[in-house]
């Protein structure tokens, strides 16, 4: 437990920990306070969660599903226990049928059973894209924000954040996404009026998983499928996540070595760009 709040809060820092040796044992002997330190962390919730996990006492620390309890409903929103928590867990378990051992950077096995000497099998990094891509229309409505109020307001809040965003831009080059059972146009997971997300929520997990996951895929069908998915997510993040995020990765596949990807990477970084970071109105279309 104390570990893990000394990891929480050099994440705060930025990769700052919070003790050398020497004031560890100082802190241990309660010569050192690390009050200053949490000043630092200007979310009130991880301030008051990390303070207990740090307790010099360690009887006085909570065990994890205390914890757990305690920050339900606040530092940790309720889809984190709805759904985030056993989601993550179920993607995080080793493919049925996937090659082993696979490590990141090892070279693709081909699949000489089928005839295909030159065609890799799949890694668990591209099981995983797999399952968040066919899955995504089920797991989407998680990812909107939780609604707020009473009865018919929340229903329709969460109707207007789920329906398909119209653009002036959409009937020049408009957004066809290949995503099971799905509607092929873009979702906004925001109110009426606005491009982005107010704040980060579950849809911010899922796009740290399929972007650590995409650098590992070595199927061209595994990255194309993902950067649907990360179209599909667009609605649902902040400027700052898409700028700082999902951007990245899509412009080092505009490198790969297959070119569907490197077409389906300037798609989606177009539309990305185009549709939420900098939309493009029906004035700047006819001039």
């Amino acid at each position: 437990m104390f570990s893990l709040g000394c990891v929480i809060v050099e994440l705060w820092r930025d990769g700052a920990p919070l003790f050398t040796l020497s004031q560890l044992f100082r802190f241990r002997a309660g010569e050192l306070s690390i009050e200053q330190a949490l000043v630092g962390i200007d979310d009130d919730g991880i301030r008051a969660l990390v303070a207990q996990m740090l307790s010099r006492d360690p009887e006085s620390r909570p065990g994890f599903d205390a914890l757990l309890q305690y920050a339900r409903g606040g530092t940790l929103p309720e889809s984190f226990y709805s759904f985030l928590h056993n989601y993550i867990g179920n993607l995080n378990e080793p493919s049925v049928g996937a090659p082993h051992p696979f490590s990141a950077g090892a070279a693709p096995v081909t699949d000489r059973a089928t005839g295909g000497a030159n065609k890799p099998l799949p890694t668990d990094a591209d099981h995983r894209i797999e399952r968040i891509w066919g899955e995504f229309e089920s797991t989407e409505p998680f990812l909107v924000p939780e609604p707020q109020g009473e009865d018919g307001a929340d229903q329709a809040a969460l109707g207007s954040a789920m329906s398909v965003a119209h653009r002036p831009f959409q009937d020049v080059f408009p957004v066809e996404l290949n995503i099971p059972d799905r509607p092929s146009g873009l979702r906004g997971g925001f109110a009426d009026g606005q491009r982005a997300a107010a704040q980060d929520g579950p849809a911010l997990i899922i796009l740290s998983v399929v972007c650590a996951n995409i650098r590992n895929c070595v199927r061209p069908s595994s990255k194309l499928r993902a950067m649907d998915v990360l179209l599909a997510l667009s609605g649902h993040l902040t400027d700052e996540a898409k700028l700082d995020r999902l951007v990245p990765y899509v412009v080092d596949l505009l490198h790969d070595e297959a070119a569907v990807v490197r077409a389906s990477a300037l798609r989606t970084l177009v539309q990305v760009v185009s549709n939420y970071l900098f939309p493009i109105s029906e004035q700047t279309l006819t001039r």
